[in-house]
């Protein structure tokens, strides 16, 4: 019976196809390389021999060696004939000795993450997911952002375009309103003015509307509406809230023509507002007349007023006429030249003094508003 502990005896009859054991092959190897191998792997050789003598038996040897892809079982001429197959198969497998070492190792690893998570591990590995949830969560925060404020551009964008074509729209209808109703409103505003200007003139006016003006012509002049319908009668006054418009030259039916102040065959008695001294106005056109017979002594200031004197007997003393825009000497009279105040070229109504009114009209007496009495003592 064999010693307890002595490794196991071969059985050479197993081993017909082989010439002795592994170590003499492994000897016969080492005694064949050449010098710079056996310098190269002296170092090496006897570890990887013992660890194989010690793992030829043992079944994790066996395992090993299959998973690096050698056989179980190896012939001796294998290894006899490929002395470096040899070799790294003693470098490649691991000892006893190794598989402690790890073991050891992994249990220390282990120790040591259980004492850094201590008593509750659930808590740290949940902070430990929320730490690296946390880019994928501020990344999905970020996307759902983006995605909400691209819906939101989009709809201010949609309700931007929506209200700035309702808006336009509006514009334009407002806008067509008001050129609707502005032939009515300037009809409405120059009513009123005409209000203003009878009620500042004690005298019968009469209104009419201008429906054509022939100004553009060399003898052009302004048609009304009215005529002997309205007992009108030439040489009458016409005047607007801004000054005289001219006269009337001639009267039919139901029209009539007014003869403006500008043209060349137009004459109104004049005066001017500071000196008080009195000439004829000649039409030149163009809304522009000249002040016949002044003196050259008179003393005539450019912007001064020129006021009608009331002497042709169309038009009473006072009513404005224009103002000075030039002031040159002549050889016998100043040569003043004047710019009418009334818009002739625009005007649309107009009031009709009455055949050979007054010299001088005195403006409606207006009573002064009575103060109430204040009480003794009261402030």
């Amino acid at each position: 019976m064999a010693a307890q502990g002595a490794p196991p005896k071969r059985d050479k009859e197993s081993d017909d196809g082989d010439s002795g054991t592994i170590d003499e092959e492994l000897d016969a190897v080492s005694r064949r390389a050449p010098p710079l191998a056996l310098r190269d792997g002296a170092s090496r050789a006897p570890s990887g021999v013992c660890g194989l003598e010690r793992r030829t038996t043992s079944p994790c040897g066996l395992i090993l060696a299959g998973s690096r892809g050698w056989p179980t079982s190896r012939p001796a001429s294998t290894l006899k004939t490929d002395p470096d197959m040899a070799l790294r198969a003693g470098r490649w497998r691991w000892s006893r000795t190794v598989w402690q070492r790890l073991f050891l190792l992994l249990l220390w690893l282990g120790q040591g993450i259980w004492v850094l998570l201590g008593p509750n591990p659930g808590r740290h590995w949940s902070r430990l997911a929320d730490v690296l949830s946390r880019p994928s969560q501020g990344l999905a925060s970020h996307w759902n952002n983006w995605r909400a404020t691209r819906q939101e551009g989009r709809r201010s964008l949609a309700e931007t375009r929506w209200e700035n074509a309702r808006l336009a729209a509006e514009l334009a209808q407002l806008r067509t309103q008001a050129e609707q109703e502005a032939p009515r409103l300037s009809e409405a505003d120059s009513a009123v003015r005409l209000l203003g200007l009878k009620q500042q003139i004690p005298l019968e006016l009469k209104s009419a509307r201008v429906i054509f003006s022939t100004r553009p012509a060399t003898f052009g002049g302004l048609i009304l509406d009215r005529g002997q319908d309205l007992d009108l009668v030439p040489d009458q006054g016409v005047l607007v809230p801004e000054g005289i418009v001219g006269r009337l030259w001639s009267v039919s039916g139901t029209q009539s023509k007014v003869l403006p102040a500008d043209a060349p065959n137009a004459s109104v008695a004049v005066m001017l507002i500071r000196s008080r001294a009195t000439g004829v106005l000649q039409g030149l056109g163009s809304e522009r007349a000249l002040i016949r017979y002044l003196s050259n002594q008179e003393v005539v200031q450019v912007g001064e007023a020129v006021l009608t004197s009331g002497l042709d007997r169309v038009f009473p003393r006072g009513l404005l006429v224009g103002y000075v825009a030039e002031v040159a000497q002549g050889d016998l009279e100043l040569r003043v030249i004047v710019n009418l105040s009334a818009p002739l070229d625009r005007v649309s109504h107009v009031l009709l003094l009455p055949p050979q009114p007054p010299l001088e009209v005195q403006p409606p007496f207006i009573a002064p508003e009575s103060k109430p009495q204040r009480k003794r003592g009261m402030p």
